[in-house]
């Protein structure tokens, strides 16, 4: 058997050896990259995947820090009703005290507003899948067939997940539904949406502020502070007349 000469200066062809990519050739390559990404993106988008990483449960541990109340005003107490759709796949994961939680932390951030938010009652509702998604797509008609709906309250629907929403207010109806799985603190959201209840918009470019999108803030301004305030006070005559 020949033995090779590692040292041979014959042993390596030079046409062979190691050529500098081309400028082209590297555009090619950086095309083919971002390429990849997107269709790695997109199919992680298809399949839900992506949810596993944006949306998460509220930890227990997390809490909502005691704001001040900006009014010199005595507190007016708003009573909630809270509906949870239970259901094996698109039902809430949320137990009684996991919905009596929610709503403390909720309603710390309204008392800013000298509003205090109380739990009326909890209804856990065992639906099918096709009415829960009765009520996403036509909430006007699903309330209406529900007994313990109540127009002169605020309603709350605690679901799994919202088809990639935190929470959406039906404003006409006084219901607002919270998903389990969200990218902002769950109590956040569900303030966030009572407070288009009450008559306020979004803002935005300021993450501090209640009413921006998808953000942590709970800060409310003067103004929206006053709006918020008078729209529950309105409600309230209405309940007690």
């Amino acid at each position: 058997m020949k033995k090779i000469d590692p040292d041979d200066p014959n042993l390596f062809d030079p046409d062979k050896e190691h050529k500098e990519p081309t400028k082209g050739e590297i555009i090619l390559r950086y095309i083919r990259i971002v390429v990849a990404l997107v269709v790695i993106v997109g199919l992680l988008y298809i399949s839900g995947v992506y949810q596993l990483f944006l949306y998460q449960r509220t930890p227990d541990s997390v809490t909502q820090k005691e704001v001040e109340n900006r009014l010199d005003a005595e507190l007016v107490a708003l009573p909630l009703r809270v509906f949870v759709f239970v259901n094996d796949e698109s039902g809430s994961k949320r137990s009684e005290e996991d919905v009596r939680r929610l709503v403390e932390n909720t309603s710390k951030i309204w008392e800013q507003a000298g509003i205090e938010l109380d739990i009326e009652e909890i209804i856990f509702l065992e639906l099918s899948d096709e009415e829960i998604n009765a009520f996403l797509h036509d909430p006007g008609a699903f309330v209406a067939n529900i007994r313990d709906y109540h127009n002169h309250r605020i309603n709350v629907f605690l679901k799994e997940t919202l088809m990639g929403l935190n929470g959406i207010a039906f404003v006409g109806l006084g219901v607002v539904t919270v998903a389990d799985l969200t990218t902002s603190y769950d109590f956040r959201v569900l303030a966030h949406e009572i407070g288009h209840v009450f008559g306020l918009g979004h803002v935005p470019n300021d993450e501090g502020r209640l009413m921006s999108q998808g953000a942590d803030g709970f800060n409310l301004t003067l103004e929206e502070i006053v709006q918020a305030r008078q729209t529950v006070l309105n409600f309230m005559h209405i309940q007690n007349n």
